[in-house]
């Protein structure tokens, strides 16, 4: 039967194949074709088109059948069994016929498909082709009739959009999806029918699995080649961003049940997704385009999706291509640091907090991305190592030492954003192999190239690499290598960094050691000095490291001997064993013999550092002893009859009159008492019963022994030094007087530390400690007071910073720990005999207190102090800590023997300062470990605190010793602190209270203490009035959203300091007793006019995250985004914040200021009307998109600055222009000084002034506009002010150039005296005045000129 149909087909008779066709049963007619496309029992195609031939379509019977095999075709399609051939085939012969259908038969064929969809029967998705061109055919029609009949006809687009909205409000099946965007592709669509279909496939994102969601993505970028690119990559972003949720939030959930989402999969998933938009944005780079776009307006939006670990790993990974690259990682630099500054406001001001959700932790969603890229995302951590360099380049540490002022507990934004490329490098360099390569090389060219700038933070990098994968390094010995030829040229706290990041690899590889062991021995005869003391810190640091086990060679054995034994066994794949160690230790030590001849700085750092190699490589204590005793002995008279003891004379050379200073011996006496007292320690703690080397060590004790009762015994003319000496630098016999005493002021300090350390807790040494403190002293004051009388001359450079302040101390710093400890808070019964001895003497505790304090600002200077301990982090924060907690139980202790010093400052007052000191460089040097410094400050508490509840409440005890100070302060007018030393415990205070958690009793107890003293207390200081008020204005500005103190404190200014109309009386108002008429201007004033510029940031910063609401960048997107409730919040909050802003500045600008403050004041005020330009601006907005109106609020906010801001600045413009205007320059001598000055003034004045006036006028502006737009009248108030007008006084002008021209003329008259002997240069200088004065008026009247045009710009 189907041959003969066939047959007939060929044959081309068309009558009898419709009488064929009409005769045949239609359901055998399926069964054969069906038989055809599943079972290969025949070509389907051949007998489709007969069937098709034999059913015109003109005859009812025909189209039924026509259709009813068309339908059937499509059932069949979506069969898996079929084969794809077959399948392509039939859907060409249905295309075709596609075109002879009419309207009707369309629109049923267009149901079917919906139907279809509907009930979920599209599988394979074959069938989904002819949808395209039925939706084509259909379009194209005139008419299309609706079902039932009686509804009417449609035309052919808009029953095509009526398909697609039905379509897409069915339910689609998750298998179906991807099938369905497929078949969107071809479809014609609108942009808004393509914006429907678009969202409603993101809508079904969430209900595909997580296996098909690439691509399905990959269909979605392919439709958006119509359009809609970036709602595309923003639909794509935004969901899996709400996956990365829903996976942290099962992560983080406390339930037995099983997540529903696989994390492996998600980030497979996700990294397929993103290889799929990259290579779409390659294609076609108008996406890339459009993805910027969405990172900017995330951006003005502070839209958490911005860095989310999803979007971030896509634009790191968009960022490799060239185009994109700068603009994507400045957007992601751009926005890290906003969200860090977000972050600081949100934690200092409580009102930023209760009208705004916390911002997101982007370090956590940045190190996420780096933790997800260990999945396969190659592509995305390659732009990560690119993020992680630009943050650390940009936000890197500067040049410059740390001031007092910059003290912070918490890290700055760039700080933050700094060590967050840091970890980004890190964490990446630890999980990806492949990229392990570039971060090193980068890392070691900018510790190379940025030597002129800070690498601390380069150099910690290399050292975390180091630590986390040293055999990668070691199979990159090449570029370890390479930086070493740069070793010696680097500064010298970059390459002992560098050297300290290194060490590791040494120990693992003595091939590399080898090559810097050859590095070191080439610098070490470098002609630089500061190569040699690389050399000699690279040498010592190998001697640290490599420990010597067992027994040493003799150290009377000449250290060449063993020379050879450096060459043996020189394995790379071999560690080092104990031998080689020592020969190597023996090797180093014979080099740095030699640095006993080269200059005295390499001598220095020598001795400075040799101690800790002893300490930390006992086997070598011999040797290092012999070192340094054969050295000693040069400048040692042995006998103990011999005064003075020390040779000076060889220490010190002379070319002509330049005397320098070539051996230290200071600190090599103090380097040997180190040596000497720790060698002793190791031996009694020794199992054994000590050393080989122990002759040297109680030879090295009984010469100092002997150095210290003969230096006793000594007067100053032994070392030919007397109170008729010349101390002065201006001579070379002054100059080594002043050498000679310094190394004699060092002597005495080492053997100090001698004879405590060795000798314990005996009176005895207490009283050699004593008399030869009493002979630093003698011996420190003859010098101060010949430094002091002697004037001022030239000299050596080195030496100026001693004078007139205390010289720096040999004392190591675990001396003077130990010291300040057992003075202070030794409480041993077997002690306290000899302590005693040292309580008693004020001198010394005075000298202990002062060095204390000088290692501290070292500390906090340069992370390091002077002497042997004092190059280590870890012992450097322990002494800091037995230091911090002496001096601040000391200051904050009643001591009665504590007197008030007739010149200078008491111990208390010392001790303050050293803590204050002391804070500063632990939150610059150790701000993780800042809690557990405090802690150990107090005299009950250990290292660790243990809960958070223990901190708060240490710190707060901290604090209210501090109060107490402050009280007794200003109650005892005789105390040892004086009001200005009151300001530091104040400002402490305010360091410590930022520690304190947020809305805790505690804060809130800090707050009310300041308030109420505030209040209370008259302060008659300046430095503490401002400090009381900083600290007040910081701790409201934390705890409190309203504006009451900034309002009663201006009102008091204004009361204070008089109205600007003298007959005004301003009403009493006293609220805060710290304001008075000595404190209002400048010190009170300025602090309220830094906190208003403080609170009008933040209102700044508020109207901008609300406009970023209201006008996104994309328009198409606006709807949806305000949300009128918060929104109306947020308005009327900004608006309560500006009207006490306002009332607060309403008193200010009455207030008869005096010049200092002026400048201050008149920029506030511009910065006020630039808040309220924002805010007029903002509404604007709101009533050109349609989505709110005025609020109350703002009317009345409004009517406020028209009468209670607006006339007040106007009069003020007017009362400083009349009162502090600028004098007429005077030309008689003498009186012409001011000018300067007063010139100065009249420039700023010319700026900020016609500045204010044009802010207000732009507020006026922006009013008028939107008073049309609202149809509120909100100029009712205002009144058009007669100060508007920037006039030049033509009589004070003329008097002024007149006093020019007569002070030229007086010019010319002294030059024509000076050259009337040469008539030829009379002439030119007869001349010169005349070009002068000619450009003298020019500039005047230039400057008058540009007086002028501001004036119109701002009436304009």
């Amino acid at each position: 039967m189907a041959e003969g149909i066939v047959k007939l087909l060929e044959a081309n008779k068309t009558t009898e194949l419709c009488e064929l066709a009409d005769e045949l049963p239609f359901e055998e007619i399926k069964q054969n074709f069906k038989s055809r496309c599943l079972h290969a029992s025949g070509d389907p195609c051949d007998l489709l088109r007969a069937i098709f031939k034999g059913s015109p379509c003109h005859n009812p019977s025909g189209l039924e059948r026509h259709v009813g095999m068309f339908v059937f075709a499509v059932e069949l399609l979506e069969d898996d069994s079929m084969h794809p051939k077959t399948s392509s085939d039939l859907i060409g012969v249905l295309l075709m016929e596609t075109d002879g259908y009419a309207a009707p038969t369309l629109a049923e064929l267009a149901d079917l498909f919906v139907d279809r969809i509907k009930a979920g029967e599209i599988k394979t998705g074959r069938s989904l082709e002819l949808f395209p061109k039925i939706m084509s055919c259909i379009a194209v029609c005139s008419t299309v009739p609706l079902a039932p009949v009686s509804c009417g006809t449609m035309d052919g687009s808009e029953y095509k959009s009526h398909v697609l909205n039905k379509l897409c409000a069915a339910k689609w099946h998750a298998d179906s999806v991807i099938h369905l965007a497929n078949m969107f592709r071809d479809v014609p669509m609108s942009l808004e029918e393509l914006k429907f279909v678009i969202e409603k496939i993101m809508r079904l994102l969430k209900e595909v699995d997580l296996r098909e969601l690439p691509a399905l993505v990959y269909q979605l970028l392919l439709l958006s080649v119509k359009g809609h690119k970036r709602l595309v990559l923003e639909g794509v972003s935004q969901f899996f961003h709400a996956m990365d949720q829903q996976c942290r939030e099962e992560e983080s959930s406390e339930r037995e049940s099983v997540g529903t989402i696989c994390v492996n999969e998600l980030r497979h998933t996700e990294g397929n997704v993103i290889l799929h938009i990259v290579f779409a944005i390659k294609q076609d780079q108008d996406r890339g385009r459009e993805f910027l776009k969405y990172l900017k307006s995330c951006q003005v939006q502070a839209n958490d999706c911005m860095l989310a670990p999803f979007n971030v790993a896509l634009a790191l990974s968009i960022s490799r291509i060239q185009r994109f690259g700068e603009q994507i990682l400045d957007s992601l630099k751009s926005a890290i640091i906003a969200n860090f500054r977000d972050s600081d406001r949100y934690r200092t001001s409580k009102w930023v907090q209760e009208n705004v959700a916390p911002p997101v932790d982007v370090e956590q969603q940045i190190l996420q991305t780096v933790e997800n890229s260990k999945c396969g995302w190659d592509h995305v951590s390659q732009g990560m190592v690119q993020l992680g360099f630009l943050l650390m380049d940009s936000f890197g540490p500067k040049h410059g030492n740390v001031s007092e002022s910059a003290v912070t507990v918490w890290l700055s934004p760039s700080q933050r954003a700094c060590s967050l490329g840091a970890t980004i490098l890190l964490e990446t360099f630890k999980s990806q192999e492949f990229v392990r390569a570039e971060i090193l090389e980068q890392t070691l060219n900018r510790i190379v190239t940025r030597a002129t700038s800070p690498s601390s933070h380069y150099i910690d990098l290399l050292t975390g690499a180091v630590g986390s994968c040293p055999q990668f390094l070691i199979d990159s010995l090449s570029k370890v290598r390479e930086i070493f030829d740069y070793l010696s040229f680097l500064p010298v706290p970059t390459a002992w960094g560098l050297l300290r990041a290194i060490e590791p690899l040494l120990k693992v590889n003595l091939s590399l050691r080898d090559s810097l062991m050859l590095v070191l021995r080439k610098s070490l005869f470098s002609r630089q000095l500061e190569a040699r003391k690389i050399a000699v810190m690279g040498y010592l640091l190998v001697l640290e490291k490599f420990k010597i086990l067992g027994t040493v060679l003799p150290s009377s054995q000449p250290l060449s001997q063993s020379l050879h034994l450096s060459q043996v066994e020189v394995d790379v794949h071999s560690r080092p064993d104990s031998a080689g160690n020592e020969a190597l230790c023996l090797e180093i030590l014979g080099n740095l013999r030699r640095c006993f001849s080269q200059q005295c700085e390499v001598r220095q750092v020598l001795y400075d550092r040799l101690f800790n190699v002893l300490r930390l490589n006992s086997q070598l204590g011999g040797s290092v002893l012999d070192l340094l005793y054969c050295q000693f002995e040069k400048y040692f008279e042995p006998g103990d009859d011999v005064l003075p003891p020390v040779k000076l004379a060889p220490c010190v050379s002379g070319c002509g009159s330049e005397i320098i200073l070539v051996e230290p011996l200071a600190h090599l006496v103090s380097c040997l008492q180190l040596c000497v007292v720790r060698r002793d320690d190791q031996a009694s703690e020794e199992e054994h019963g000590g050393f080989e080397d122990m002759e040297t060590v109680d030879e090295c004790k009984k010469a100092l022994a002997s150095l210290t009762k003969r230096i006793l015994r000594c007067e100053l003319e032994d070392f030919e030094l007397d109170k008729s000496s010349d101390f002065s630098h201006a001579s070379s016999v002054g100059v080594k007087n002043t050498i000679f005493a310094e190394q004699l002021l060092g002597i005495y300090e080492a053997l100090i530390e001698f004879n405590f350390m060795s000798c314990g807790f005996s009176i005895q040494s207490s009283e050699v400690v004593l008399q030869l403190f009493e002979a630093y002293q003698t011996l420190r004051t003859l010098l101060k007071e010949k430094c002091a009388g002697g004037g001022k001359g030239r000299g050596r450079p080195q030496l100026s910073a001693n004078k007139q302040s205390h010289p720096t101390s040999h004392l190591s710093l675990h001396c003077t720990a130990k010291l300040l400890d057992s003075v202070y808070s030794d409480l041993t019964p077997s002690h306290q005999q000899s302590l005693s001895l040292l309580r008693a003497n004020q001198q010394f505790i005075y000298h202990l207190v002062t060095v204390s304090v000088q290692k501290i600002h070292q500390i906090r200077d340069c992370g390091s102090c002077d002497g042997a301990f004092g190059m280590h982090r870890s012992l450097i924060f322990d002494k800091c800590c037995v230091m911090g907690k002496n001096l601040f139980n000391r200051f904050t202790s009643d001591f009665p023997l504590d007197k008030q010093r007739d010149r200078g400052k008491s111990v208390a007052v010392v001790c303050l300062d050293g803590f204050c000191q002391l804070i500063n460089g632990v939150c610059t040097r150790y701000p993780e470990k800042l809690v557990q410094f405090l802690g150990c400050s107090s005299s009950h508490a250990v290292a660790s605190v243990a809960t958070v509840a223990d901190v708060q409440h240490d710190l707060h005890q901290h604090i209210k010793k501090l109060q107490k100070v402050v009280v007794a302060t200003l109650s005892d007018a005789e105390g040892p602190f004086r009001s200005r030393d009151a300001a530091m415990v104040v400002s402490l205070m305010l360091t410590m209270s930022q520690r304190l958690q947020q809305d805790s009793m505690e804060l809130q107890q800090v707050l009310g203490w300041c308030q109420k003293l505030c209040m209370e207390q008259s302060v008659d200081d300046h430095s503490l009035v401002k400090a009381l008020v900083k600290l007040l204005f910081t701790l409201t500005l934390q705890l409190k959203s309203g504006t009451s103190v900034m309002r009663k404190m201006s009102g008091d200014i204004h009361y204070h300091l008089g109205d600007v109309e003298e007959d005004v009386e301003v009403a009493e108002q006293c609220n805060y007793a710290v304001v008075s008429p000595t404190t209002a201007s400048p010190t009170v004033m300025v602090s309220l006019i830094g906190h208003l510029d403080r609170v009008l940031d933040d209102i700044d910063w508020m109207v901008n995250q609300m406009k970023s609401r209201v006008c996104p960048l994309d328009l198409s997107a606006a709807e949806g985004v305000r949300a009128p409730e918060v929104q109306d919040t947020l308005e009327n909050a900004v608006c309560v914040r500006l009207a006490g802003t306002v009332l607060s500045l309403h008193h200010l600008s009455q207030s008869a200021v005096v010049c200092v403050v002026t400048d201050p004041l008149l920029k506030v005020l511009t910065h006020v009307y630039i808040s309220l330009c924002a805010a007029v601006k903002y509404f604007l907005a709101v009533y050109n998109q349609h989505v709110g109106e005025l609020s109350g609020q703002f009317e009345k906010l409004v009517k406020l600055t028209a009468t209670r801001l607006q006339p007040q600045v106007y009069s003020l413009i007017t009362y400083i222009q009349s009162t502090q205007g600028p004098e007429p320059i005077v030309t008689k001598k003498g009186k012409g000084k001011k000018a300067p000055a007063v010139r100065g003034r009249v420039l700023r004045e010319t700026k900020t002034v016609p500045n204010l006036i044009y802010h207000i006028e732009q507020y006026e502006k922006f009013l008028i506009q939107l008073s049309t737009k609202s149809k509120v009248n909100l100029m009712e108030n205002f009144k058009r002010s007669t100060s508007r007008d920037f006039r030049i006084n033509t009589a004070a002008l003329e008097q002024a150039l007149n006093g020019q021209q007569d002070s030229d003329d007086e010019q010319l008259n002294d030059a024509e005296k000076e050259n009337s002997a040469m008539e030829t240069q009379h002439d030119g200088s007869s001349q010169e005045p005349e070009t002068k004065k000619t450009n003298s008026k020019r500039g005047i009247a230039r400057s008058d000129q540009s007086m002028v045009s501001s004036s119109k710009k701002a009436k304009v």
